[in-house]
Parts: C-alpha cells; structure tokens; sequence
C-alpha cells in the first residue's frame, strides 16, 4: 500500500484520475469513527477557534489557481522581508509580495523555480528544504535558515511562509516559541492531519498549537481541497490539510483594535480556489 501510495504521489500533479485514487487510498487509511479520531479533532479545533482574531487580509497570488496565500498588508511593504519555503515551480505568491516592494528568500530542494529577470534583486532562491532537529539531506533548520537569509536587521517585519509537505510539524516541535516569535506572520499549509487518531501525532500537532497560542492569533484557516477533505459523525468538516495563517500579538498591539473582530475569521478563503477539479469547501461546524 505504501509503495503505490509513494508513486501515485509522484504523480498526481499530472491526472485528476490519480488525484482521486490516491486521496481514496488515503480515506481508507484511518476510520472517521474511531472515538479516538474525533475526539482528537475536537480539541485541535477547539484550540484554532480559541486563538481565532478576524483580521484584514489580502490574497497574495492568483486566487483563481493553488499557490496564493493570504497576508496582512503593511503600510511599507519595502520593510518586509519573506521567507518562502517550499516554492516549488509555483512561485506566484513569491512574485505578487515582491511586487508590493517586499524582498523574498526562497527555499526549495526539489526544483529550482525559475527567477525572472525582473525579480534578480527581489527574489533569492537557494536549494534547501527545512527540517526539525533530524539530519536530512539538503535541508536546514529554522535557525540555520535565517542566517542564510542576510541582512535580516535590515527589515522591520518578517513573514515566514511554509509549504513544506509536513515538515512543518518537525519545524513547530524542535524550535523554541521564542525563535517562531521573530515573524511577524506566519502562513503554513498544515499537512496529515488525518494521523490525528494517532496519540503520537495528535500530541505533536496539539501542542504545537498550544505553543504558537502564546504568541500568535489564528487569522485565516482554509481547508486544502487538493487532499480529502471528509465529514465526521459530529457534523465537522475534517481537512487532511489545512492552510492557516498567524499574525504575531506583538504587532497587533501596534495595530489599530478597530480592525480586528476577536473569534471570528475574515472570509478571503471563499475567494481562492485550490484543485480545480473539486469543489470548494468551507469548515463546516468549526464555528458552530
């Protein structure tokens, strides 16, 4: 099972016929049932909408195709610095903030997208992925990730952009809250969450979220329709990926209150579409 998971994988980029075997294989995995499961759910959502602050937020990118992300705008994008990890060949959002007036540190091990000419003195690519505190090959830490990215003093806000197909959970477990407070914003694509049955995941994504709690609001959440999105027995609509972004509590204080409605998320992920071969959906419940 595993083996032809691993190569329809490879594949599904290129046939929606893949997409759909593979998210079934995934569907079969876990059983959206078990008491362990949704119990699991629960708490995770429970704590997201705990740390729920409705904030202002462009999208970033072509909405219309996966690759955008949402971010708070500042008055002086020129200040900001991105780090983008995982860009893949899709480097939209990297190319849009850019544009604002931000300056890009781009990070992938897999493919190296192709820079225009335009971005030479926006956009840095290097050929790393990142990890937690584990030896894999090409990747680096958190840590050793900034000091690549120089000259970080020179910027007053720093957004850390996350795609990183699970890798993210090792980054949220094996760096201090201390470290994750240096961004301002964080946007990360939250991968295999249907592993939450597993007592040894669920304490990992639980208490990587009770750690961010300390120092960030939760200010978008959208599940990924690209994997199975699925409905559990207690009416909550359960993604296997969820995108999500944090703004730092640090700079809401300098913010004006009157933009932020506490509990309650801005609407932006209606606006974006993921896999254009499935239907949008919203997280039915989780604010019930």
């Amino acid at each position: 099972m595993k083996f032809i998971e691993k190569i329809l994988n490879s594949l599904v980029h290129r046939s929606g016929i893949l997409i759909e075997v593979r998210n079934l294989i995934k569907k079969m995995d876990i059983d959206l049932n078990e008491e362990l499961f949704i119990k699991n759910c629960e708490k995770f959502r429970k704590q997201i909408v705990k740390m729920s602050l409705g904030v202002p937020l462009k999208m970033i990118g072509n909405s219309n195709l996966d690759g955008s992300y949402p971010v708070y705008i500042y008055k002086n994008m020129k200040s900001v610095k991105v780090i983008s990890i995982g860009v893949g060949n899709n480097i939209r959002f990297d190319e849009e903030i850019a544009k604002l007036g931000a300056t890009v540190w781009a990070y992938d091990h897999t493919v190296a997208p192709r820079i225009k000419r335009k971005f030479k003195n926006k956009i840095y690519y290097f050929p790393y992925g990142i990890k937690g505190n584990k030896f894999i090959p090409n990747c680096k830490s958190l840590s050793e990730i900034l000091n690549l990215s120089t000259n970080l003093d020179l910027f007053d806000k720093t957004i850390l952009k996350m795609d990183c197909e699970g890798a993210e959970w090792d980054v949220f477990s094996h760096n201090s809250i201390n470290t994750l407070a240096k961004f301002d914003q964080i946007i990360v694509e939250l991968h295999d969450l249907e592993k939450i049955g597993s007592n040894k995941f669920s304490k990992v994504y639980l208490s990587s979220i009770k750690k961010l709690e300390s120092n960030f609001f939760v200010s978008y959440i959208a599940p990924n329709n690209f994997t199975p999105i699925v409905e559990l027995k207690n009416g909550i609509t359960w993604p296997f990926t969820l995108e999500i972004h944090l703004i730092n509590k640090n700079l809401i204080k300098n913010l004006n209150s009157d933009q932020f409605k506490p509990g309650i998320l801005d609407e932006i992920y209606k606006t974006k579409n993921h896999w254009h071969l499935a239907p949008k959906v919203d997280l039915s419940g989780w604010y019930k």
